[in-house]
């Protein structure tokens, strides 16, 4: 059986790191980034997650997006997002 190694996630050590992202190459320590203001009114960070999961026997997809930071327009801030925030997709694919 073939091993895969995907993106080098065996070096991720956390969903978020445990200290605040300093340098460019922080980012490597994390796979959801909090917002880092990089200008004006502009930030960087994780923007979205998703998940897609299909059933092998039947074709069934399911594909579910969500954004993780949302910028408050109002303010010029940023939220945690929330279910309200996602997008669900449901649908078939091959000949069954």
């Amino acid at each position: 059986m073939k091993s895969w190694n995907i993106c080098g996630a065996e070096r991720w050590s956390s969903w978020e790191s445990p200290e605040p992202i300093q340098q460019r190459s922080d980012l490597r320590k994390t796979i959801r980034v909090r917002p880092l203001p990089i200008a004006e009114g502009n930030y960087y960070g994780t923007r979205l997650s998703t998940v897609l999961l299909i059933e092998r026997d039947t074709g069934k997809v399911l594909f579910v997006e969500r954004d993780i930071w949302m910028k408050v327009e109002e303010s010029g801030g940023v939220r945690l997002g929330s279910k309200e925030d996602q997008r669900i997709f449901r649908f078939t694919i091959g000949e069954h």
